[in-house]
């Protein structure tokens, strides 16, 4: 496992706003996603990458608001818990995993959603001083700030804007740090948007319409008969029912009398008078 990849992981927790818009400077652009940094109000450093999606918010929206599916789409996460519920939110505790000899990152957050005008939505993650207790080998995250933006765009499409606290705990080389700013959020906005693709298709194969015939199960002339298939009843190969018909060798024997018995008959009839 890349110290990269890795290190893409622990950005999946922090998203911020409230700061002007020229305070953000731009800093790498692929893939669509165009990645910017400015300072935050506390000091630390706040990531932000923003990514068109063809997909409409609400497609989106579903996604995010199934916190218990974030494993399926976030990397590295070795340990995600769902600690409580209640008006305000939902408390998780999370864990990922780094390779040697980086420590593992822990945290608990809580997290928090809104709908806002323009069919916007937002969902926001803060950590919380709350059990379980760090571990010991494991860094203890604790200033977690995370943000996630759904705006329509056009429409069947979505603006998602992801932003994060660049902060990564611990002791991690300066060089590291910056490499995990610039590929963090491109890679995040990736893998949401495959998750979203994905339940999109998983979706799409729905039974037919309401009413509509089943399909033809009924086997073809000459077919086996699939193990475990019943055969016919008694009554029906007595009477040729459920038989096909035989190929090559003429009808079936008739069981009615022809012209032939009635001569046979005649003839006795003379003998017996």
């Amino acid at each position: 496992m890349s110290v990269r990849l890795t290190l893409i992981a622990l950005a999946v927790l922090a998203t911020a706003g409230g700061a002007a818009a020229d305070d953000w400077r731009e800093i790498h652009r692929a893939d669509g996603v165009v990645v910017e940094v400015r300072p935050g109000p506390d000091g630390a450093p706040l990531v932000r990458g923003t990514l068109r999606v063809d997909r409409p918010p609400a497609r989106v929206r579903e996604v995010l608001l199934d916190l218990e599916g974030f494993p399926r789409w976030i990397e590295n996460l070795s340990e995600w818990r769902v600690l409580a519920r209640d008006a305000s939110g939902v408390r998780i505790y999370g864990r990922h995993a780094l390779p040697w000899p980086l420590r593992d990152r822990d945290y608990v957050v809580r997290y928090a959603w809104r709908s806002e005008p323009g069919d916007r939505f937002v969902l926001e993650a803060r950590s919380v001083d709350a059990p379980p207790t760090a571990r010991d080998g494991v860094v203890r995250l604790v200033r977690v700030y995370s943000r996630w933006e759904v705006d329509p765009d056009g429409p069947a499409a979505s603006r998602v804007r992801y932003t994060y606290n660049g902060e990564l705990g611990g002791r991690v080389p300066g060089f590291l740090v910056e490499s995990a700013w610039r590929s963090q959020a491109p890679r995040s906005l990736q893998r949401l948007t495959e998750e979203v693709a994905r339940r999109d298709d998983r979706s799409d194969l729905s039974p037919g319409p309401a009413g509509s015939p089943p399909p033809d199960s009924s086997p073809r002339p000459g077919a086996r008969r699939p193990p475990g298939a019943a055969a016919p009843s008694a009554g029906a190969a007595r009477s040729g029912r459920g038989r096909p018909r035989r190929r090559g060798r003429g009808p079936a024997r008739s069981s009615a009398r022809g012209p032939r018995s009635a001569r046979r008959r005649a003839r006795a009839s003379r003998r017996r008078s």
